[in-house]
């Protein structure tokens, strides 16, 4: 069986050592401190309240000398808005279709593989939550993604969660490489819909956005033996897809609402990366970790919703000589 908890699971047939759990721990501190840099950044480039607040004065005064109510403008669109995201919300809940994956409890289980098969072999996984985005694996051995995010505030609103999995190969098994160069190749699937929303606008609310981004990254490691506490990592190599937006949906006072959804259809390739021989040490395992991750940013009147779940699944794959 798979040892289950509420956003992890490894696999028993495949324990990690503590040194390169340790390993991995202190490379997932850099890059939550990275992203959260990244995210205060957004944050700073956006008007702060006292700034709304002067704009939204400015805005309600004309409004007026034209003869318009602004906080009676605000109350009808709020109520429209209300009600069409109720309704997004009965449509999602009762015909949302679901779909599912391939069952991959064979491979999770453990295989009998000979000493010379040169694939990665999976160790263990984990959802990094940010809720109310969160994940468990149920009996399926698939990722199961769910979360729900509406937003009304004027300040910009970011929210940045997935998953990391990560795989093991031996040093026994790496296969032949005449020229000393190796290429993993990795994929993974993806199943489900997300839907992105902004609503009509108003003289008192300013900008609304929607916006989601898909990040997907593939690292490779060797850890040696180090002192607790001691950084024992080494990278040999790192590769990161162009962040893909999933939509992108920002409207200002004047613009009407805007609908927008992304359906995940099954598998899809994870980024490539390459090494030769002198990039490694040959008697110590390389270990990959893949990481999928969504970065959404909510302003105003807004939503992001994950449509019923989003199944993450992972496949192992061979390591390429030439």
């Amino acid at each position: 069986m798979i040892t289950r908890g509420n956003t992890e699971f490894k696999n028993p047939h495949h324990p990690e050592p503590d040194y390169v759990v340790r390993g991995f721990e202190l490379r997932h501190q850099d890059q939550e401190a990275d992203f959260r840099y990244r995210m205060r950044k957004a944050e700073i480039g956006r008007p702060s309240e006292e700034q709304r607040e002067y704009a939204a004065r400015i805005r309600a005064a004309e409004a007026r000398s034209q003869g318009v109510d602004p906080e009676e403008q605000q109350k009808k669109v709020h109520a429209w808005n209300e009600k069409r995201v109720a309704e997004l919300r009965d449509h999602v809940e009762q015909e949302g279709a679901r779909e599912y994956l391939i069952d991959i409890s064979h491979i999770l289980n453990g295989i009998d593989f000979t000493d010379f098969d040169p694939t990665f072999w999976f160790a263990s996984g984990k959802m990094v939550p940010e809720p109310p985005f969160v994940g468990e694996w149920p009996p399926s051995d698939t990722l199961h993604i769910t979360g729900k995010e509406t937003w009304s505030e004027g300040r910009l609103h970011q929210r940045y969660f997935g998953a990391r999995v990560r795989f093991e190969l031996q040093p026994r098994r790496m296969p032949d490489a005449p020229t000393g160069r190796y290429r993993s190749d990795p994929t993974m699937g993806l199943v489900g819909g997300v839907t992105g929303y902004v609503g009509d606008g108003d003289y008192l609310s300013g900008d609304r956005w929607s916006n989601c981004w898909l990040h997907r990254k593939q690292t490779m490691y060797q850890f040696g033996f180090a002192a607790p506490g001691d950084d024992n990592r080494k990278i040999i190599a790192i590769s990161e897809a162009p962040a893909e937006t999933i939509f992108f949906i920002e409207r200002t006072l004047a613009d009407d609402s805007v609908l927008d959804f992304h359906t995940f259809s099954g598998q899809f390739p994870m980024p490539s990366v390459t090494f030769t021989r002198n990039d490694i040490v040959p008697t110590q395992s390389i270990w990959v970790e893949l990481e999928l991750m969504f970065h959404v940013q909510l302003e105003g009147n807004s939503l992001f919703w994950i449509d019923r779940e989003l199944l993450l699944q992972v496949f192992q794959w061979p390591l390429i000589g030439s």
